[in-house]
């Protein structure tokens, strides 16, 4: 009767734990102990694997293979001594093994010499028999000192050797991403597509090259072809519907986002990108299903409390809005754009306390635009006359950076009769561009009314 590898593998991992419940010796070959060592490391229980290596080397003590075991055993311990030591002995016997010199590189890797590992790692090509693999390694070598050119051409051979060596193809491609070289991207995919027309991947990441470089229709009919050579590939259909939503097809994009939903558990993603287009169709009472939905799947997705906050918003339901947006915040507490919102709704709220604060905030952040200030200034009417000057001369200046003499002002408070009237003439200049604001600068400055223009 044939067994084939699996079942063996199978048939020795039972026979050596019914072993050890037993608490009797049973023999095993090398082979059969590399399998039951290797499914223990592969499974992360490490305790697991160094005993069955222990037992192992007790009936097989000079077996290579066994003793490699041991050497990724000491690497993962980050015993890199006893490791170091042990491949010296191993290697001083066998020179030219392949198995060796590939542990002797994850050592040289391990201490961060990435460039002697690389330098093992091609010595080795002309002894293997897979020289795909050793490519592979040297390209992640390649990888972890940044040498994304180098690694590009490593993962280009894995690749060519193998189409459906897919780690190698995703390296490949990051390596292309990093850099920013596009239109080579571009061009590889075109070639491996070429031999390979129905690769959902190869077309998926041919439509992302060329969202990249703003090619959207080639882009859009790359994902359709995806979707094509595998109709259940969900990146496809929700890389199609981003371009649908773009492009302002906005119930095309729906049926592609809810598409995804249906094939895979809903993401995040899908539902809020669903909301917006919901928004944007003005379907209102479908767009805070998905919004809600949205930040039900991802409470900390920032993004969806700010979408349903701007609907909350459009429909005059200002307490809601504030609720979502601060949510928003509690997650994203320097994002300027959300303590904007804040501050109009505080303001339509006529909470002028929290709105000061959330000017405060605001300037702090950066944001440095007239409307700021002038906000600042209505607001600080009621609470601090010479705070609210200071704030007016700040609009000033922000108003016109031509006149450098706002600088000096900035320190002038209103009650300074030597400064008043430059000042004033200084202000009045600033505001010859903006008239719909010199009704608040009177407020401020009452002397504006009555000075000569």
């Amino acid at each position: 009767m044939f067994i084939n590898e699996g079942d063996a593998s199978n048939v020795a991992l039972e026979k050596y734990e019914s072993m050890l419940k037993s608490n009797r010796v049973v023999f095993f070959d090398t082979t059969e102990f590399e399998g039951i060592i290797q499914h223990y490391l592969d499974d992360g229980n490490f305790q697991k694997a160094k005993k069955a290596l222990q037992i192992a080397l007790d009936q097989h003590p000079k077996t290579t293979e066994l003793q490699l075991l041991q050497v990724e055993i000491f690497i993962f311990e980050d015993q890199l001594d006893k490791a170091e030591d042990l491949i010296a002995t191993l290697e001083s016997i066998e020179a030219s093994n392949e198995d060796i010199l590939v542990q002797k590189a994850a050592i040289l890797s391990k201490k961060n010499l990435h460039k002697e590992a690389i330098e093992v790692l091609k010595s080795t090509l002309e002894l293997t028999l897979e020289p795909e693999n050793i490519h592979m390694l040297i390209g992640m070598e390649f990888l972890f000192i940044d040498n994304f050119l180098e690694a590009q051409k490593e993962f280009e051979k894995c690749v060519y050797h193998d189409p459906t060596d897919y780690t190698s193809f995703h390296n490949l491609m990051n390596c292309y991403h990093f850099l920013e070289d596009y239109n080579g991207a571009i061009n590889f995919l075109k070639k491996y597509i070429d031999q390979n027309p129905y690769s959902e991947l190869a077309w998926h990441q041919l439509g992302i090259q060329y969202k990249k470089i703003q090619k959207f229709e080639e882009a859009l009919e790359a994902f359709e072809y995806a979707i094509i050579s595998d109709d259940r590939f969900v990146g496809a259909y929700v890389e199609k519907g981003i371009l649908l939503e773009q492009k302002g097809n906005y119930l095309e994009a729906i049926e592609n986002f809810l598409i995804s939903t249906k094939l895979e558990d809903p993401t995040s993603f899908a539902l809020l990108h669903i909301g917006l287009c919901y928004n944007k169709l003005g379907n209102d009472i479908e767009a805070l299903k998905y919004l809600h939905q949205t930040v039900h799947e991802d409470p900390l997705l920032d993004k969806g409390w700010a979408a349903l906050t701007k609907l909350y918003y459009k429909k005059e339901m200002y307490r809601e809005a504030l609720s979502t947006i601060q949510k928003a915040l509690e997650i994203d507490s320097e994002n300027p754009d959300y303590w904007l919102i804040t501050t109009n709704i505080n303001i339509l709220l006529d909470r002028i306390e929290q709105t000061n604060y959330n000017l405060n905030k605001c300037i702090e952040l950066g944001v440095d635009t007239p409307e700021i200030w002038m906000q600042r200034s209505q607001v600080l009417l009621d609470l601090d006359e010479n705070e609210v000057k200071y704030t007016a001369l700040k609009l000033a200046k922000n108003l016109n950076k031509s006149h450098s003499k706002i600088i000096k002002k900035l320190k002038i408070i209103g009650g300074d009769n030597k400064n008043q009237s430059s000042t004033i003439g200084i202000i009045r200049n600033s505001l010859s561009n903006y008239p719909y604001l010199n009704t608040i600068f009177k407020e401020i400055f009452p002397e504006l009314k009555n000075s000569k223009k």
